[in-house]
This record gives C-alpha cells, sequence and structure tokens, in this order.
C-alpha cells in the first residue's frame, strides 16, 4: 500500500481544539492490479473540521468527511479485447471494430445521516447496500454497454441497462 497524505490545522490547541479549522487529505492506493488476484483499490478522503466559540464557556465543533474509492468489482474478461474486421468497408478507420466483454460481480454501501429526516424519506440514517452481477460490452470510441442485475439490503432488485463506463 502507498499513498500521501496532507493537514493543516489552524487552531488554538492541538490535542483539543476549541477554535479554528482544520483540513485533511489522502489518496491510497492498494496493490496495482498486476499479478493474478492482486486488487487494485484507489481510494481518496477529504475531511473538514470547524470549530467555534458560541460564548465564553461553550464551544460548538462541526465535522464533515467523504471518502471515495474505486468500488470492489471483480470482472473476467470473457471475451477478450479483439478486433473484427468489415472488409466490405475500405476506409480502415472504419473497418474495424473493437470488441471485448467482461463479466463483473460488484458491491457498494453507504450511509446517509440527516437530523431533518421525516416519514416521506426513509433511507435517511440507515446502511444501504447492494450488490449483483453484470455484463459489460466494450467497443467502438469507449463506447460500454452494461447489463446489470442488482439486489439491495431493503428488498429491491432489478435489471439495469447503462450505457456508460461505471466509475
Amino acid at each position: 500500500m502507498a499513498g500521501v497524505s496532507y493537514r493543516y490545522e489552524q487552531v488554538d490547541f492541538n490535542v483539543y481544539p476549541l477554535i479554528g479549522y482544520a483540513i485533511s487529505g489522502e489518496v491510497t492506493q492498494n496493490g496495482l492490479g498486476l499479478l493474478h488476484n492482486e486488487p487494485a483499490i484507489l481510494s481518496a478522503t477529504l475531511g473538514a473540521r470547524r470549530f467555534i466559540k458560541l460564548s465564553p464557556r461553550w464551544y460548538h465543533a462541526i465535522s464533515v468527511r467523504a471518502k471515495i474509492f474505486s468500488s470492489p468489482t471483480v470482472k473476467f474478461a470473457l471475451l477478450p479485447l479483439r478486433k473484427i474486421k468489415l472488409n466490405f468497408i475500405r476506409t480502415e478507420k472504419f473497418n474495424t471494430i473493437p470488441i471485448a466483454i467482461y463479466i463483473n460481480m460488484f458491491a457498494d454501501a453507504g450511509y446517509a445521516r440527516s437530523k431533518y429526516n421525516n416519514e416521506n424519506n426513509t433511507l435517511n440514517n440507515n446502511i444501504l447496500s447492494g450488490y449483483g452481477v453484470g455484463i459489460d460490452v466494450v467497443s467502438y470510441y469507449n463506447l460500454v454497454w452494461r447489463f446489470e442485475y442488482a439486489f439491495t439490503n431493503i428488498g429491491k432488485h432489478g435489471f439495469f441497462v447503462h450505457f456508460s463506463s461505471p466509475i
């Protein structure tokens, strides 16, 4: 694992800040994906904290932290990249069609916290997760057709078609 981190603080006391702010960021790479069964997971974390004096003896702190990472998708090349030649088209720029097909399994999870929970949104303040299987067809101009069947921890499931590459 390799990574880099940065932290900037402008606070009154590093160990127990009461006034000021702090900003932090980190980027980590776990594995390169070069070896068989080796993961290649890139993650980035960004955080901000603000410390405020409300009155002579009252203080308030707020913190926001977000983390994004490459999803734990596992892919198998059902059809490794091939080029199909259409001889009846004379222009070489257009007579070769690249195509690859991948089977994948994926999983994601997240949590959204809100103090403004209401009866219309039952997803707040709950762990949400999903998993599924899919087939990706990659062709011209980075065009990707994704066909997925996904399940969630709240009992929903369905078939989805996407025309873009997963993030």
